[in-house]
């Protein structure tokens, strides 16, 4: 996976997060830890897109590992900063580090099923 795929992957990721975390703290409704599931969800998939939109076989664990670090990271830096900004959370110590886990290990469970749809589950023909 090249860099800029998981520069891409962050971006969507951050970009849902703001939106999820703007309606949360707007319209004073639903969970903080909803928006950064969302955006962790988001970037996986743009992710996968690019990986699999490029490379017919599953992806390896290395770019599994890579992708769902760099949705960790975005994750504890956007959680931290929205929550510095608004105090969105009532439990932050809980709420980021869990949403940093589940952002670390979606690439693992979703990329296959990313795959899938890409191919339309079809596999390659020899």
């Amino acid at each position: 996976m090249r860099p800029k795929d998981l520069v891409f992957a962050g971006l969507a990721q951050i970009a849902v997060l703001s939106i999820g975390a703007g309606v949360v703290i707007g319209f004073r409704v639903g969970e903080p830890s909803l928006a950064l599931v969302v955006g962790a969800i988001v970037g996986t998939q743009t992710g996968a897109l690019l990986y699999h939109g490029r490379n017919r076989e599953p992806a390896p664990v290395s770019v599994k590992a890579a992708t769902g670090a760099v949705l960790a990271v975005v994750c504890v830096i956007a959680g931290v900063l929205i929550q510095a900004i608004s105090g969105w959370m009532i439990h932050p110590d809980i709420v980021i580090p869990i949403g940093a886990l589940g952002s670390f290990a979606f690439p693992f469970v979703l990329f296959g099923t990313m795959q899938k749809a890409i191919t339309g589950g079809r596999k390659k023909q020899p």
